[in-house]
Parts: C-alpha cells; structure tokens; sequence
C-alpha cells in the first residue's frame, strides 16, 4: 500500500504539471515579437484636453499601444496612463511615437471620470465589447504583456512597459532612434 500511495504521489504533480502547462515569459515574448495587432473599426474615442477627438490611429510611424482590460482594478490601470504621455514627451518621441490607449472597462461612467480628473492627455479608445481581445487572441490575459511597440506596418517590436522598467525604456530607444 506505501509503494502505491508513493507513486501516485511522485506521479500525480508531474502528471497535473503537464496538463497546466503555461508559457515562461521568454516563450511568450518570442512569441508576440513580430505579430500584427488589428485595431477594430468599432472604437469610440474620446478627449479629455481638447476640442475633438482624434479617431486616426496611424498618424505617426510606431505607436504605443497600451490595452487596458476590464480585469483587476481599473482605476490602478488607468493612472499609470499619465506616465505615457510624459514618456513621449520627456524623451522627445513625440515625433515618431503615437500612444494608443484602449480602455475595455464595465464602468465608463467611472473610467471616463477618472480619466477627466487626472487630465490624460492622449485620446482614449473604448472597446466596449471586446472586440481588440477577439481580434488579436495571441495576446496574453497577463497585463504586463499589454504594452506593445508597434511599429508602421503594426507588427509587435517591443513588448512590454518602458514607464517603470529601465531595460525596456532602453529596448524602447534603440528602436525609436
């Protein structure tokens, strides 16, 4: 009976590793790098600190895309989006850099309260049925992976947040500049 009750318990974690297996981030990141994002056409925009929205998405040659879902908390999410328009500005991206927010939320009223309190100066997109998540399944429900350097034909460069991250604010400059 101890030799049964010892297999099971060697075989037992092995077998329920294999059957939950995920993806280390080096995995992931290799596999994101050179896929294309598709923007749905679905979009609302919206503009917190001028006059009309701008509904182009392809005005400049990279974009930043930064997805923020409608899971964990919402308002953490959104007030790191200050930082993305100080990251552009700061280090003169301005020229070349796009940021592209697309907020998927369950509470607009609230996200577009927040978003008007804390004076976000990038236009927001709201996908409001999910649709960026439906059109790009190769994205990872992990929100560090959210963060996309795009660059003119939208295809992933960078992955990942260069606002806290010194590695990938040097990843970012090297293919910006």
């Amino acid at each position: 009976m101890r030799r049964y009750l010892f297999t099971w318990m060697c075989i037992l974690p092995l077998w329920s590793c294999q059957n939950n297996y995920r993806p280390g981030v080096k995995e992931i990141l290799k596999n994101l790098i050179g896929y294309t994002i598709t923007f749905p056409s679905d979009l609302i925009s919206k503009v917190y600190l001028a006059e009309s929205a701008d509904k182009s998405l392809h005005r400049k040659p990279y974009k930043m895309v930064v997805y923020l879902n409608a899971n964990g908390c919402e308002s953490c999410k959104i007030q790191t989006l200050m930082l993305v328009d100080q990251f552009i500005v700061e280090n003169k991206f301005s020229g070349k850099l796009e940021a592209i927010i697309i907020i998927n939320t369950l509470h607009i009223e609230s996200t577009d309260r927040l978003l008007r309190e804390l004076c976000v100066v990038q236009t927001v997109f709201y996908d409001l049925d999910g649709s960026f998540e439906r059109l790009n399944p190769h994205l990872p429900d992990d929100d560090r992976f959210h963060t996309l350097l795009l660059g003119e034909d939208n295809k992933i460069i960078v992955v990942g947040s260069p606002l806290n991250n010194s590695k990938l604010k040097n990843l970012y400059f090297a293919a910006l500049n």
